[in-house]
């Protein structure tokens, strides 16, 4: 299942590839194409942010507050308030607020070993569609890393393959039990296999 999500004037579209994904970003003044593969993906470490312009929503605060602080001059007490004032106060509200919107960022962060952070727009267009990518993502990925640094030819140096091996387990694609069976057939410890180097 591919992945296309729009927010505002951004478009971001996720391709799955055999080793990796294809992802386009386009917005009102640029657009960009790259691939990441499986191997510079960290999807251990997934973040999951929620994030606003600080200093927008105190601005839009205190144009709010001055807006009814003068709303309130003008309808319960005879000050020189006029409506005009209050009319202006209530389009600095209600644009701070806009931007605050604009700027406000649920995102899922994919940290990667050379591209910096993979971001997906968090519940675009649905929280479900979304949830189902990422879960889709992590098993493809694992069973293309597993079928590729998992996989145990006697014929090979042992060295570099349980280096792999323990690769894997430290991103959690494999389990112990899963890492401990492969080691031991690499190592000729199963089914009275004599180790490598042994005849």
């Amino acid at each position: 299942m591919d992945l296309r999500q729009r927010k505002l004037f951004t478009i971001r579209e996720f391709t799955f590839e055999e080793n990796g994904i294809h992802i386009k970003v386009k917005n009102l003044i640029s657009s960009q194409e790259f691939d990441i593969p499986f191997e510079e993906m960290n999807l251990k470490k997934i973040i999951r942010q929620k994030k606003t312009d600080a200093l927008i929503v105190i601005v839009g605060a205190f144009f709010g507050l001055v807006l009814l602080i003068s709303l309130t001059n003008k309808i319960f007490s005879n000050t020189e308030t006029t409506w005009g004032t209050v009319f202006v106060f209530f389009i600095f509200t209600t644009l701070s607020g806009f931007i605050a919107y604009l700027n406000f960022k649920r995102q899922i962060l994919i940290p990667t070993s050379n591209s910096g952070i993979l971001y997906i727009f968090d519940g675009r267009p649905t929280k479900e569609i979304t949830e189902r990518f990422i879960d889709n993502l992590t098993l493809k990925s694992n069973i293309y890393l597993k079928r590729k640094y998992g996989s145990i030819d006697r014929d090979l140096p042992a060295e570099p393959q349980l280096r792999n091996l323990m690769w894997l387990k430290e991103k959690d694609i494999l389990k112990e039990n899963e890492f401990e069976e492969l080691k031991n057939k690499l190592l000729g410890k199963r089914d009275n296999i004599n180790p490598i180097g042994f005849r």
